[in-house]
């Protein structure tokens, strides 16, 4: 009955109505976003010439290249650098037309470069897609490299057909690198999943939630000063706190479960619920904390803010920061976010809502015993 009570409450509120709204439409504009511009770049590439069949090869594999840049080839640099100055792309690349004999020039010390980069500004950014360059041209500096030492040093008769059987020997399988998410056997995110802001739904959507359960404390708090619990024992005041906050999280999480489902940033069915039931009980016990430690609604309401504020820098929604552990052991998301992934953080999560739940029983029982 009373659960009910404060789930008529809380759609009563615009405020809480617009947080459920925020968290499917967060998603549909983040996805809207992706269809519309997925890249964390945008790079222009051409040639100052004609290019040669190892620099079309070079064309082929940058077209096909699925990273967070978004590639667009430009028959002539000066279409290019134009197209930079306009602000239409972040950086260009300027490829040497007859790449292959420009890469054998530059180890004979004959030319300064076989690529120009030009970029607008530098930021956090570009070592990153420089790197992505590197791995583009690297295959045919390495092959270059590797001839030379065959010919200097193994038997300098070696024909190109026997250079180019040993350089590209197929009798190798599998890859060198085997990438795997720790303590999971799931794979976090599809491919057309890479982009950091759809890797970070799942963050951003958690805070909503957190912050459905933290704002009901401060209703919940205003209707404590206007004397709707006073009727009732502390005992069972308790029981009334705990169902005005579940009526607004447990609406908001199955919005958010629903939301993640469809945004395509699900793991398991087993996963995905028993990491959310352990983020309402610890969102449960910290709201259940607050409202017990203090009646101060303005006090209530900057710790929401600041748990907000260091939930959105030291969770691992954007990144991953590991400086701050004892700030990040307050944080309900930090321990959720991390157990969708690795087991052991189911484990802190429940050490999280009994360490909450204690602290709030021996709260209520040192003010009980101060009153008598």
């Amino acid at each position: 009955m009373w659960f009910k009570a404060f789930l008529k409450r809380n759609f009563r509120h615009l405020s809480f109505i617009i947080i459920l709204l925020i968290i499917p439409l967060t998603a549909f504009l983040i996805k809207f976003a992706l269809v519309r511009d997925s890249s964390l770049m945008k790079v222009a590439y051409s040639a100052n010439q004609e290019p040669d069949k190892t620099l079309l090869e070079i064309f082929e594999k940058i077209k096909e290249d699925d990273s967070t840049a978004e590639f667009s080839y430009f028959k002539s640099p000066d279409s290019a650098l134009n197209a930079l100055e306009s602000g239409k792309v972040d950086t260009v690349w300027i490829f040497e037309g007859d790449f292959q004999n420009a890469l054998e020039n530059f180890y004979s010390n004959k030319t300064d470069s076989v690529v120009t980069v030009l970029t607008r500004e530098r930021n956090e950014l570009t070592p990153l897609f420089e790197e992505r360059l590197f791995c583009f041209i690297y295959p045919y500096i390495s092959e270059i490299l590797f001839s030379d030492f065959m010919k200097e040093e193994i038997d300098e008769n070696i024909t190109q057909q026997e250079l180019d059987y040993y350089y590209s020997y197929k009798g190798i399988k599998g890859n060198i690198v085997e990438i795997k998410t720790v303590n999971s056997d799931m794979v976090p995110f599809e491919k057309s999943d890479r982009h950091f802001l759809m890797s970070s739904l799942r963050g951003i959507l958690s805070l909503i939630v957190l912050l459905s359960a933290l704002t009901t404390a401060i209703y919940t708090n205003e209707e404590r000063k206007r004397g709707l619990f006073s009727p009732f024992t502390p005992h069972r005041r308790f029981l009334l706190f705990s169902y005005s906050i579940l009526s607004a999280l447990l609406p908001a999480s199955l919005v958010y479960i629903i939301t993640v489902y469809f945004s395509g940033a699900f793991t398991s069915v087993q996963n995905e619920i028993i990491s959310l039931l352990l983020f309402i009980l610890m969102s449960l016990s910290l709201s259940l904390f607050l409202l017990t430690v203090t009646k101060n609604t303005s006090l209530i309401f900057l710790i929401t803010v600041v748990i907000f504020t260091l939930s959105l820098l030291f969770s691992p929604i954007f990144v991953n920061v590991n400086s701050f552990p004892i700030i990040q052991s307050l944080l309900p998301t930090y321990h959720y976010l991390y157990s969708v992934y690795e087991k052991k953080f189911i484990l802190t999560s429940l050490i999280y809502t009994a360490i909450f739940i204690i602290l709030t029983v021996l709260n209520s029982v040192s003010k009980k015993a101060k009153i008598c």
